[in-house]
């Protein structure tokens, strides 16, 4: 894990510190398949994540990657060049709506694909709870047996099955409840309280059951926020709510409900390897809300450095801003819906498509997330799912595999958590150090590291030798 961490460090500070060379490649296909394009973000944490999803994930979120943009994108550029002028909703009337034929890759991706994966999105949240439906009604039954039941039965239970009494959890819930009602500035009306009370509920025990399956990499954290957001919109609409007020209050319901989500995935993770353990799952419980506020005070106040040194909107003083895709989805749908500018056609395109992947046997969650994503996040994440397979592979017996897997999957965390940890630091740097954001800023881009038009074959050399090491210090446990 320490030596993921070094390396990991060391490289980022090299690419994204002191701009040796650049983070992003970009290749537009413009001769042989115009409106296509190749990329890729040579980090080492995004390669870290393809290793531990593994192949079978990193196979879907490429596999939604290449339709998009190796497919959609050159379709929607050949059909601009047959018919000239042509321009299509939602093209951005800022950009003065230029013709689907004038469009660069990037522009065709954030005026359509991004639509088409924002149905695929949607749709796959949805059918994953679908699928944990019959997971809530067990839950509902058990939860409210207990409350209701006059019965002490905690005694006959075993200690390692004791939970927090159902009638304390549901006073808790009263009371943050009643916290959300009054909060000032927002005007969260009674269909909005209700809204964020009942998806919370109801997705909790999805992502829950999800995390406690499958994993907490897979959990369609991002669907099940953005079916929230559509649904509370259509609902405060229609009991009058509009404008910049009305889009807040969505936003809080969506954002109450999108911690519920992340955090009921973090708690099943551990009281599952508390089982394991033969801990008490009231005294882990009880401990939670202990382990809640120190990020809780500290997550604020990193995202605010991120957006004072990056920002997550482009504009003419962040050029290169954060790409923050699922906030951007959120915003997308939230204006769109408030504003009745949403382009109804590509997300329930999207959704077709995500259908037909569910139709093929396969969960469309990951296909949806690369196919809203930008290929450059895709790309090396499947980079790392294929030196999983590689050592998945390997010869040697299942026992060293599995040995050599082991290091494989800690290296690949502290790969992640370097790169993570170096990055929250240039943050800080950029944000309070404006000598250093003056360099930054100079160095920004692919051809303004400090190897210039040699950066991009630099970067490349770098991630292929990360990768080469890597498979290298996986094999060598013997």
């Amino acid at each position: 894990v320490f030596l993921g961490m070094g390396i990991g460090a060391v490289y980022k500070i090299l690419m994204n510190g002191f701009k040796v060379w650049p983070e992003s490649l970009t290749y537009e296909i413009k001769n042989i398949l115009k409106g296509g394009v190749l990329a890729i973000e040579a980090t080492p944490a995004l390669f870290g994540v393809g290793y531990i999803l593994g192949p079978r994930v990193a196979g879907y979120m490429i596999s939604g990657a290449v339709f998009g943009y190796l497919g959609v994108g050159p379709l929607l550029a050949f059909i601009g060049d047959q018919v000239p002028g042509v321009v299509f909703a939602p093209a951005s009337a800022a950009l003065g709506d230029p013709a689907l034929s004038d469009m660069t890759s990037g522009q065709i991706r954030n005026f359509y694909i991004k639509y088409l994966g924002v149905g695929a999105v949607a749709l796959g949240g949805f059918i994953a709870l679908l699928r944990a439906f019959p997971t809530i009604i067990r839950t509902f039954k058990t939860g409210f047996g207990q409350m209701f039941s006059k019965a002490d039965v905690s005694e006959n239970i075993p200690r390692t099955d004791q939970d927090i009494k159902m009638k304390w959890v549901v006073t808790g819930l009263a009371v943050v409840t009643l916290i959300i009602l009054f909060l000032p500035g927002i005007d969260i009306r009674f269909s909005a309280w209700m809204s964020s009370i009942i998806f919370g509920f109801l997705f909790v025990v999805v992502a829950a059951r999800i995390v406690g399956e499958i994993g907490s990499t897979n959990s369609p954290v991002s669907g099940m926020t953005i079916a929230t957001l559509l649904v509370t919109s259509f609902i405060l609409m229609g009991f009058g709510a509009s404008g910049v007020t009305g889009m807040v209050t969505t936003l809080m319901v969506g954002t109450v409900v999108c911690i519920a989500i992340c955090m009921s995935g973090d708690i099943a993770q551990d009281l599952k390897t508390g089982y394991l353990l033969g801990a008490t799952p009231r005294t882990q419980q009880l401990t939670e809300f202990v382990g809640l506020i120190f990020p809780a005070a500290a997550m604020g106040f990193t995202i605010f450095i991120l957006n004072d040194a990056f920002g997550f909107v482009q504009t003419e003083a962040t050029p290169n801003p954060l790409l923050a895709p699922q906030a951007n989805v959120m915003a997308t749908v939230i204006e769109g819906a408030f504003g009745a500018s949403l382009p109804w056609a590509p997300i329930f395109v999207g959704g077709m498509v995500a259908l037909g992947v569910e139709l093929l046997g396969i969960g469309s969650l990951p296909f949806a997330i690369g196919l809203y994503l930008p290929l450059s996040l895709s790309t090396p994440i499947f980079a790392g799912g294929i030196l999983h397979y590689v050592i998945k592979r390997s010869r040697g017996g299942s026992s060293l595999v599995e040995k050599r897997h082991q290091r494989g999957i800690l290296f690949a965390s502290g790969l992640v958590a370097g790169d993570a940890l170096i990055g929250v630091f240039v943050a800080g740097m950029v944000a309070f150090g404006s000598g250093y954001r003056v360099y930054f800023e100079e160095h920004e881009g692919l051809f303004h590291s400090l190897t210039g038009d040699m950066g991009p074959y630099i970067s490349s050399i770098a991630f292929v030798g990360l990768a080469l090491f890597s498979w290298n210090y996986f094999r060598s446990k013997k």
